[in-house]
């Protein structure tokens, strides 16, 4: 009766869990081998997400952690200058504390932020953005940090400025052809 059972056992070993184990292994590698592929597909579309949105993280103090592309190339700064630096490295003066101070207080709050910012170049130039600025969060609901999107507006806003440039420029001519139509009346 042993030798019967273990005869038994030995044909089920072969016939049932040998091929059984090979077919786990296949089905692992091709699961890998899938798994692989959608990581491929993944980076691909996140390195073109990076080329061309202006997007970055921090940490719950502001410290950045990740900077796309474009936010590098908008800024004029790598990677390497921005990484482990506070937000505030790109912070024109011209944006007014009040502002950033709401700013802060809105993301700790657990609120996104929208709004219209200028932000200072490497070079010292300006540029403007329209942001998008909302706490990130683990698993289990604690907030890790900050993520921020933004849109460049700087050609619109210069626009702005040439039209409110323009208007004071025609306000100031009309007032001087009044000035003349009088003496001339």
């Amino acid at each position: 009766i042993y030798i019967a059972i273990l005869i038994v056992l030995l044909l089920e070993a072969i016939f049932i869990f040998y091929p059984a184990s090979k077919k786990i292994e296949r089905n692992t590698k091709e699961l890998k081998d899938a798994i692989a592929d959608k990581t491929k597909e993944l980076q691909k579309s996140i390195d073109i997400i990076s080329d061309y949105v202006i997007y970055s993280r921090t940490d719950l103090k502001g410290n950045i952690t990740y900077a796309s592309n474009e936010f590098c190339n908008i800024s004029g700064y790598s990677k390497e200058e921005l990484l482990g630096k506070p937000h505030s490295i790109v912070r024109h003066k011209d944006f007014p504390k009040e502002a950033f101070k709401s700013l802060w207080k809105t993301i700790q709050s657990g609120e996104t932020w929208r709004g219209e910012v200028k932000n200072k170049k490497k070079n010292g130039d300006y540029y403007w953005v329209y942001a998008n600025i909302s706490p990130e969060y683990d698993k289990n609901g604690k907030k890790l940090g900050y993520a921020a999107v933004r849109q460049n507006i700087t050609l619109r806003k210069k626009m702005e400025e040439l039209n409110k440039d323009l208007e004071k420029r025609v306000t100031q001519e009309v007032k001087k052809n009044r000035k003349k139509d009088i003496q001339l009346h």
